[in-house]
């Protein structure tokens, strides 16, 4: 392998730190966000971040919880251009 394609290398690898530190700093701030909601079925949301895409994961009880966690991650974190509400609505019947 010559130098150049060593180089390039690195940077690549430089970069791809440097992305996978971004998503796991937007991630983080998001899954933050929904842990610090008023409500306790937003804090199990779990959430992901590829791409400008944050994934919301879980269950909640009601299709209003649902909208409470995407409205959350979407005022609090700019860099969430798509936000993915992947939430299950969990309603129990009794």
């Amino acid at each position: 392998m010559d130098s150049a394609s060593q180089s390039r290398l690195v940077v690549d690898d430089e970069k791809l730190q440097g992305n996978f530190e971004f998503c796991a700093s937007v991630e983080s701030a998001a899954q933050s966000v929904l842990w610090q909601s008023a409500y306790d079925a937003v804090r199990d949301v779990r959430c992901s971040y590829r791409n400008g895409v944050v994934t919301l994961y879980g269950r909640v009880a009601t299709f209003y919880l649902k909208q409470v966690a995407q409205t959350l991650v979407a005022k609090q974190i700019p860099q969430a251009a798509t936000i993915d509400n992947r939430i299950e609505v969990i309603q129990h019947r009794g």
